[in-house]
Formats: structure tokens, C-alpha cells, sequence
């Protein structure tokens, strides 16, 4: 059964920064990937005393670790006005945050479903396992800054792919025949154990066991000391136009001579001997 992941953007705005440092124009898979395993370690209870989780939790994780999703429909920006640059949105930061940070860019969506973010699967989980990433989804309150509140939620049964989907290219196509490409960091498989080895050398001591003259690191610098192995950079394209039935020009018509007496009446036909539209060919004999 098809299978698909909603983000609606509950401010209509979405504001994030890649792991460079660069600015992003929607949540990537990897982000979302990410958010679910800080729900999985953080909401759930389930943690063992080697702070592994449950079975079901587990299997949740590997299954999106090995199944990038198969389309995406992303989030309509707005746009400023037809020859403009995209509109913006100014959210506060944090207050701690230096000043000059304090106020950043967040890009602009669509209020209606159009502004929200879909990524498919045309076979989805088990049942189990879809329950479970229905649960993760729904404890995540937002993506990117906390500025960029969501509420994300699971959907089966639809038609795949969805109308303006982006479809993930095959590794084997040449990159030549990709047209309006978007090339997207996805979770591959280890990325959970990848995840808690990084967590666990940036945070040695417990919350209540922090030694007093620890010198406590920011979080760009974690991140820049070492990048993560597993992820896969997944390409994602428009989907190809299907061509029209109809061939223009037309390679048929119908001729209807007509011959225009001297004397004859003006025409004043009823409405209902009108049409919405016609095509005429005019020949001179």
C-alpha cells in the first residue's frame, strides 16, 4: 500500500540551516530522520540500560534508513511578486543568541495544502512499523528552528506519485538527463548507531554529572569536527510531462463552402445557436 509522510508548515514558514551553515528552502529527509530519533530517545520510554530502544522502535528507524522516499511533493513557496525573489519571513531566535542572530530569514509557504511538504513511498511499511512512525511523527513539534512550528502525520491508500511530485532518480541515469534536479541528503542504514556514537562523544557526563570546569562546546563546533558516514545524497527530478493525445496543428479538418449573396439579410442568431468557441479557415476560390 502506498504510504506517505505530510509536514504542514503551522506558520506557513520554514527556517533551517544545512550542516554547511547554508540556508535551506524545506526540511530534507535527513532533518526529518533526524527529529524522529531525538523523539524516539527522548518521549519514549523505552530505553534499556545500554540506552539501546525497544524492537519496535528499532525496526521503525531501519526501515527509513533502507527506503529513501520515492517521491516528494515540496512545499509551494511564495513568492514576493512574479519578478521578484522568493517573500520572507522574520522569526526570533533564541535569546541567548548573539544580536545580530537573533533575527533571520525564513522562507514563506502557501497557507493551503499546497504549502505542505509530502514525501511518498509507493509500498510502505508493515502496519507495526507504520504505526510507529506515526507515533515518532506526531512527537515532533518542529523542523529546522523553533521558529518553524509542524504537525506531521501519516497517510496510506493515496495515488503514487502525487500530482508535481519530484521522482527519486535511478542511481544508473546519467546526470545529463536530469532536468530541475534537487539533490537531497536521506538517512542510509547504520545512521541511528552513527547518531548515538556522535551523542555520546559530544555529551561524556550526564545532565546531573557535569564537572563544574567542563568547558561546554557549541553545537557548530560538534557538528564540524566530523561528518557523518551514512548518509546517501538522493536525486529527485520532476516528473516527466505526459504528451497529449491531441496533435497540434491538427492534421484533419472539415471544409464547409460557403457563398455570400448579394442580398441577403443580416444574420441574428439565438444564444442557443452559439458556441463556446470554433476554429475557421478561410479559403479564397
Amino acid at each position: 500500500m502506498t504510504f506517505a509522510i505530510r509536514i504542514h508548515f503551522l506558520l506557513a514558514s520554514y527556517q533551517g540551516a544545512s550542516e554547511y551553515g547554508e540556508k535551506e528552502s524545506f526540511p530534507t529527509p535527513m532533518r526529518l530522520y533526524q527529529a524522529m530519533v531525538s523523539a524516539a530517545h527522548t518521549v519514549f520510554s523505552s530505553e534499556n540500560s545500554q540506552g539501546m530502544l525497544d524492537k519496535r522502535l528499532n525496526a521503525a528507524l531501519e526501515w527509513l534508513e533502507s527506503n529513501p522516499p520515492e517521491a516528494i511533493r515540496f512545499p509551494e513557496i511564495v513568492s514576493q511578486s512574479p519578478t521578484s525573489h522568493n517573500a520572507i519571513a522574520y522569526r526570533r531566535k533564541a535569546d541567548k543568541a548573539p544580536k545580530a542572530e537573533r533575527a533571520r530569514s525564513a522562507v514563506m509557504y502557501r497557507t493551503d495544502e499546497q504549502g505542505d511538504m509530502i514525501l511518498e513511498w509507493k509500498n510502505g511499511p508493515d502496519d507495526e512499523e507504520c504505526s510507529t512512525i506515526a507515533d515518532l511523527c506526531w512527537e515532533i513539534p518542529f523542523l529546522g528552528g523553533a521558529g518553524s512550528p509542524v504537525r506531521i502525520t501519516v497517510e496510506e491508500g493515496f495515488d503514487f506519485p502525487l500530482p508535481d511530485s519530484y521522482m527519486l532518480r535511478p542511481e544508473s541515469q546519467s546526470l545529463m538527463e536530469v532536468e530541475r534536479a534537487r539533490e537531497l541528503p536521506c538517512p542510509a542504514p547504520g545512521l541511528h548507531q552513527e547518531l548515538m556514537e556522535h551523542y555520546t562523544q559530544a555529551n561524556p557526563h550526564p545532565a546531573s554529572k557535569i564537572p563544574k570546569d567542563s568547558s561546554t562546546k557549541k553545537d557548530t563546533e560538534v557538528r564540524s569536527e566530523k561528518r557523518l558516514q551514512c548518509v546517501h545524497r538522493s536525486t529527485y527530478s520532476p516528473q516527466k510531462q505526459a504528451k497529449s493525445a491531441v496533435q497540434l496543428p491538427w492534421t484533419r479538418m472539415i471544409i464547409i463552402p460557403a457563398r455570400v449573396e448579394s442580398n441577403a439579410s443580416a444574420w441574428n442568431p439565438r444564444d442557443d445557436e452559439l458556441t463556446a468557441w470554433c476554429v475557421w479557415r478561410c479559403t479564397a476560390y
